[in-house]
């Protein structure tokens, strides 16, 4: 007997509408469009994928194990079939996370930011208020032109237009450098909300780590924030603060994964070709894209229908990510296939035009069919949910990459677990040694003629004041040999302490970043001892680093870029909008004031003396601890008296000096408690003269 099944006429609409858009999207995806779009894309993303197994796979995954101190599956069979010790000398963890937080001191002092924006030299503003200058200019000149007609020379006349330019310039650039002021506030806070802290810091762990470490942004994500707003209850009609969640869409600031990213072939910067990320998304993740400009909301809705059917779940599982490489044994395939992810592909490509009117965009919007035109498609399985125009005006892809050792001509660089690769599999190696040696010399070895003992099972057993029973030696004619002998087995311990310390400074040398300068408690001697000498060691130091902070300045100021241009083209705020120059401050300014703390704490302590503060004075000594305090995070203005205090100390000391023995109106040193006066050479030699006198008479 079949079951009547009843359905309401709204049940019946709903499903009707959701067949209807079911079919429609089956039918937008099978157009040549679609089906050509993404036949595009996996193409081009295999020869990708291929690339990437074949040369940078193996080095990411060696990397991650060598950070993590783990052996590679094959050299970890090999030792244990050698057996012994697998003990593994993380001294790549070791000097990788002093480069690390080294990188994070200079980059990321308390309070302050590595980057700036300034106007540009001969900066432009916008035309009304460029107007605004030469009207209030022009004005000022006929008033000029009216009042030196006749009466005052050409030279004069020249002299004062001269002036007026140099005025009207002047202007310019003070409204130039408000701009920035205010686009330089805009970027700080948008930076705040997008994840600029947490994503640097994973960017800096990266350069450290791989061979080439990734930023992303401006990157547009839909976000959730919770507001607080007044509002009138609906039963009391009183006013009432509630909380409202808001959903908006905001620039960010992302760290790619080496693992994710793939360069097409012939890439050695993001903007020379294909750049392909695979992204991890969750469900939430997936349902945020909706709304989002950009993003097919019907695609998207399929996607999640599919993927809770049990679909789009291994269409990119032979990807290696970071959880394989440090433990291949913890997530299996199976296990990836059933995690609650759905995997992204992304690709920033070229495209010549005529394909892509072929695809279906319209031909106004793509002017010369032979040229290539940059795209943006995210594709997951069969289904297209993204597929725009770059929406950069020059092309450029929002990628930006370092490594700590760039190669010419490649998109990877050398990380420094490679560079100190050598020392780290010497340091193991010796550290294994040691450890066999130590176990093997740590006790006695027993020889025993099992012939002559009464009980061979006892011979396993020692301990103090053990008897050993033993037969007569029936094969010795000189009265028998001990039974049982003892014999310890060479110690090389010292030798290989010495072999292990001595590639462990190799690996310092390797780096060119010193051991002291991340404060290994060596013995430095000689120049380290005095706090000058310090410096000086710890500036040549910096030369290692200079070159890879100056790497980062690259990716800092591309970063910074993107968000002014997002800002010029679409803040609604004009009076951030100029002509504007975003600059990094790494390898320039923090590495000297990384340096300047020491040096102006010295100088404080060289110059607390009589002389040099009347030298100084009370407003150079306020200068001086002033900038101390703001090397320490300290609001100066908290301490230290104000510009008009530190004026009537002054006065008050030029007061006091007047009135006392002074020079230059500054007090001299005040002779101590019961000290005589030291009398003048002329007034000795007066006093001196009657005694000779008298002596000569």
């Amino acid at each position: 007997m079949s079951l009547l099944v009843v359905k309401t006429p709204e049940q019946v609409t709903n499903e009707e509408k959701e067949a209807i858009r079911k079919e429609t999207l089956a039918q937008s995806q099978a157009k040549p469009l679609i089906s050509g779009l993404a036949g595009h894309v996996t193409s081009r993303w295999e020869e990708a994928r291929r690339l990437k197994e074949m040369g940078a796979a193996p080095r990411l995954e060696d990397c991650a194990r060598r950070r993590s101190g783990q052996y590679s599956p094959a050299k970890l069979e090999q030792i244990k079939k050698f057996g012994g010790s697998t003990i593994f000398m993380n001294l790549t963890n070791v000097k990788c996370r002093a480069i690390e937080s080294w990188l994070l001191d200079i980059l990321c002092p308390v309070g302050d930011k590595p980057w700036g924006i300034k106007p540009s030299p001969i900066a432009d503003i916008p035309p009304q208020i460029a107007d605004a200058i030469n009207s209030e200019i022009m004005a000022e000149a006929q008033k000029m032109t009216q009042q030196f007609q006749g009466v005052a020379p050409d030279a004069a006349i020249i002299e004062r237009a001269r002036h007026l330019q140099e005025k009207a310039k002047n202007l310019i650039q003070k409204e130039a450098k408000e701009r920035a002021v205010g686009m330089e506030r805009t970027v700080a806070d948008q930076l705040s909300d997008g994840e600029w802290d947490s994503a640097f810091a994973d960017f800096l762990y990266d350069v450290t780590t791989y061979p080439t470490a990734i930023l992303k942004a401006p990157v547009m994500k839909a976000k959730r924030s919770l507001v607080w707003k007044m509002a009138a209850n609906e039963e009391t009609g009183q006013q009432s603060w509630e909380p409202i969640v808001e959903r908006t869409i905001k620039p960010e600031v992302a760290r790619c994964s080496p693992f994710d990213i793939f360069p097409g072939a012939g890439v050695v910067k993001p903007d020379d070709g294909d750049i392909f990320e695979i992204h991890r998304l969750t469900r939430r993740d997936l349902e945020e894209l909706i709304g989002v400009d950009g993003y097919d909301e019907d695609a998207v809705r399929s996607v999640l229908s599919e993927y809770g059917s049990g679909g789009l779940k291994s269409w990119l599982w032979t990807v290696t990510d970071e959880r394989d490489a440090v433990d291949p044994d913890k997530v299996s395939s199976t296990e990836k296939n059933t995690e609650s992810t759905i995997d992204a592909l992304e690709m920033w490509g070229s495209v010549q035009g005529k394909m892509l009117v072929e695809w279906g965009l319209e031909e106004e919007d793509i002017p010369d069919q032979e040229a290539e035109y940059d795209v943006c498609v995210w594709m997951i399985g069969r289904y297209v949910i993204k597929a725009v125009l770059n929406p950069d005006p020059l092309g450029k892809k929002p990628y930006h990459i370092a490594s700590y050792e760039p190669i010419p001509g490649s998109f990877w660089g050398k990380a420094p677990c490679e560079v100190i690769a050598d020392p780290q599999d010497m340091c193991n190696a010796c550290a294994r040694s040691l450890d066999n040696n130590m176990g093997i010399a740590s006790g006695p070895q027993v020889e025993a003629n099992v012939d002559r003992v009464a009980d061979v099972d006892d011979i396993y057993d020692i301990y103090p004041w053990k008897v050993w029973p033993v037969t007569n030696d029936m094969t010795s004619t000189a009265g028998g040999a001990p039974a049982i002998r003892f014999f310890n087995p060479e110690s090389i311990a010292g030798t290989l302490l010495q072999v292990f310390q001595y590639f462990s400074k190799l690996a310092d040398d390797y780096l060119a970043i010193p051991s002291f300068a991340y404060g290994s408690s060596m013995n430095l001697g000689g120049a380290g001892r005095t706090s000058s000498g310090l410096n000086m060691l710890m500036g040549n130091a910096t030369k290692g680093i200079k070159n890879l902070i100056s790497n980062i300045d690259t990716v800092i100021q591309g970063v910074i870029s993107g968000f002014c241009q997002f800002n010029m083209m679409y803040s609604d705020d004009e009076a951030i909008k100029g002509d504007l120059k975003p600059v990094a401050t790494g390898s320039s300014e923090m590495l000297a004031r990384h340096q300047q703390k020491e040096v102006r704490m010295g100088l404080l302590q060289a110059s607390a003396n009589p002389v040099d503060i009347q030298i100084f004075g009370p407003k150079g000594r306020a200068k001086l601890w002033a900038e101390i305090l703001k090397s320490s995070d300290i609001d100066p203005a908290e301490y230290l008296p104000t510009p008009d205090k530190l004026t009537e100390i002054e006065e008050k000391m030029r007061m006091l000096a007047n009135s006392q023995n002074s020079v230059d109106g500054w007090q001299l040193p005040q002779q101590q408690q019961g000290q005589q006066p030291q009398q003048q050479p002329q007034q000795q030699a007066q006093q001196a003269q009657p005694q000779q006198q008298g002596v000569a008479a």
